[in-house]
């Protein structure tokens, strides 16, 4: 695998303010290196040579600073990690220059932000209020095949036995009713997530995308990092993918669950959130109509 060599982020074992700035940094280094790889010269720039062989796919750094504004040492600083916090006008050249997806340059905007977003940090007290809105949400909803409270952190609270039975074909390892779980320990430690999710890998670059855009937007709980700790060490897949820096934002879609006693099921998903707060989603999965 490409990611057999790469040691373990510093940021994972970090307290929680510290890490969120040294993600910021490295992140947003990483983040150009790969979008920069993507991105073909154009001949008609005066800075590009095309004479000379490339031996790296993409556009050199000179030739990406040149296209930005910017010069190509400032530029080489934020690819190395050791610059950060670029101005506004700065991030939105580099967005155009590196033909960014709207996610992509609200992923990298936040980055760029000295800490959180604005608002990102939410108390306890508004966070309980939109989880108890969403549960009761919840309740009203007839038969659906699964359903969950999801933090930003992306632990699922309170497992109700019905999804524990879904997500844990084999036994949970917590057979009491409403446990926690984190959805990153779970999809890359628990072999079980294989069996459940059809299409396992795009249910991983799902959540390592959801991950990164977290990170991007608020400070990393305990939970999060320790999630993200043991990733690392139980699954090559995880590294390979946190490694491409492709945050992820969907609020609906579809999944093919693999269900005891039924096979496979084709599964809508839709996920709420009350004005109030975005730091809980109610995450709720019914099952697909068939023609």
């Amino acid at each position: 695998m490409p990611s057999r060599n790469l040691t373990q982020p510093t940021f994972f074992r970090k307290e929680p303010v510290r890490a969120s700035e040294e993600y910021r940094r490295t992140a947003l280094a990483g983040f150009l290196r790969t979008r920069r790889a993507r991105i073909d010269p154009d001949p008609c720039w005066p800075v590009v040579d095309a004479g000379t062989p490339r031996r790296v796919p993409g556009l050199r750094r000179e030739e990406l600073a040149w296209a930005a504004g910017v010069s190509t040492e400032y530029y080489t600083k934020l690819e190395q990690g050791r610059a950060a916090h670029p101005s506004a006008s700065v991030v939105s050249s580099l967005s155009e220059v590196l033909q960014l997806s709207e996610l992509e340059s609200r992923y990298i905007q936040a980055l760029a932000t000295p800490g959180p977003e604005q608002g990102a940090e939410e108390d306890t007290a508004t966070v309980t209020h939109a989880e108890h809105i969403l549960r009761g949400l919840g309740n009203q909803l007839r038969d659906p095949v699964m359903l969950h409270v999801l933090t930003e952190d992306l632990t699922i609270r309170g497992v109700a036995p019905a999804t524990a039975g879904i997500l844990f074909p084999d036994g949970a390892p917590d057979p009491g009713h409403g446990f926690d779980l984190s959805l990153l320990t779970y999809i890359f430690a628990d072999p079980q997530s294989l069996q459940v999710y059809v299409d396992w890998s795009d249910k991983a670059r799902e959540v390592v995308g959801l991950t990164h855009l977290a990170l991007a937007r608020s400070i990393p709980t305990p939970q999060l990092l320790e999630a993200l700790r043991t990733a690392w060490d139980n699954s090559s897949a995880f590294r390979y993918l946190w490694s491409r820096y492709e945050p992820y934002e969907k609020a609906y879609g579809s999944w093919r669950l693999q269900v005891e006693g039924r096979g496979i099921v084709v599964c809508n998903y839709t996920t709420f959130q009350v004005p109030s707060s975005r730091n809980v989603s109610l995450v709720v999965y019914t099952e697909a109509e068939t023609g």
